[in-house]
């Protein structure tokens, strides 16, 4: 099974809030967490709403509103399919969503591959399986590090940006898949390195359409508001012209606690029942049924 981590999404809906509702565009009100994974993006990852100038506009775009409507026609329209939820009035919510559209091109064209695996289907037979692949000669680098068994290669775009790949023995997800490729590009960047000579890498295409589960985003809150909603969609595409990463982040949020849902009191014990007036502070009248008088009067009350 196949996971992945876009957080800038996240960062962005989090700052339009800031910005939009909750009067704090310098950022200087905390965020107040209430699990692990929340009290680490807190820590290690929302120190980066002060880089959202790197992207371009088209790259990122965000939608606020108190009208839910408003923000699921912008997800619509740009083909994603997660949708919020409206919330009470009385609740005073506010609804964003944040889209990050980035397009990565190789400095060449690559050439189209195949990958082959084969898998035992038992009884000693062997499917032979075919994965469409890229081959790619130039303006890319490979690497050696010391705590990692395989190279780590690293594929220059037009634009700047640079995509890094390395076999992974044991999948990651959330938090913990950033934290390992992290650690990689530090080992890479920090000469925990050797630069090694390979003329040419061979990798998959690719096509993911995902919906990340980011529940761990709720309840955190900020200013007498809390997010009560979080959802994203996220999708990659891999072949021999580039890369290109799509992927939205939807939160809702309430201005108060949340009302409960509405509760029934039935009383089925023997209870007490007793009848006061103003102005006298003693009951006009006081009592305790059980179930030997719970009857309907045989003298309606409709005419009195």
């Amino acid at each position: 099974m196949s996971f992945s981590i876009t957080l800038f999404p996240i960062i962005a809906a989090l700052a339009m809030a800031d910005t939009t509702f909750l009067e704090d565009p310098a950022h200087k009100v905390v965020w107040a967490t209430n699990n692990k994974l929340q009290t680490y993006f807190m820590e290690h990852c929302w120190q980066y709403h002060a880089v959202l100038d790197k992207f371009s506009n088209k790259e990122l775009k965000s939608c606020a509103s108190n009208d839910v409507t408003e923000v699921n026609a912008f997800l619509r329209a740009n083909n994603f399919t997660i949708q919020l939820e409206a919330e009470p009035k009385e609740t005073h919510p506010f609804f964003i969503a944040s889209i990050m559209d980035v397009m990565v091109r190789w400095m060449q064209t690559g050439i189209k591959a195949q990958i082959i695996q084969t898998k035992n289907g038992g009884l000693c037979h062997t499917e032979t399986i075919l994965y469409p692949a890229i081959t790619l000669k130039k303006h890319m680098k490979v690497y050696t590090v010391k705590k990692h068994k395989h190279p780590v290669c690293e594929i220059v775009t037009q634009n700047g940006d640079t995509v890094c790949m390395t076999i992974g023995d044991q999948p990651g997800q959330d938090f913990d898949l950033l934290g390992k490729v992290i650690a990689l590009d530090e080992m890479v960047a920090n000469f925990d390195s050797r630069q090694e000579n390979y003329a040419s890498i061979t990798f998959p295409m690719i096509s993911y359409h995902e919906k990340p589960d980011i529940s761990w985003l709720k309840r955190m809150g900020k200013k007498g508001a809390f997010i009560s909603q979080a959802l994203q969609e996220t999708k990659f595409q891999m072949n021999q012209h580039g890369a290109a990463c799509q992927s939205a982040a939807a939160i809702g949020m309430l201005k108060s606690i949340q009302l409960a849902p509405p509760k029934h009191l039935i009383i089925d014990r023997p209870f007490y029942l007793w009848i006061k007036r103003p102005g006298i502070g003693l009951p006009i009248f006081a009592a305790y049924f059980d179930q030997s008088h719970w009857q309907e009067p045989a003298a309606g009350l409709e005419s009195n």
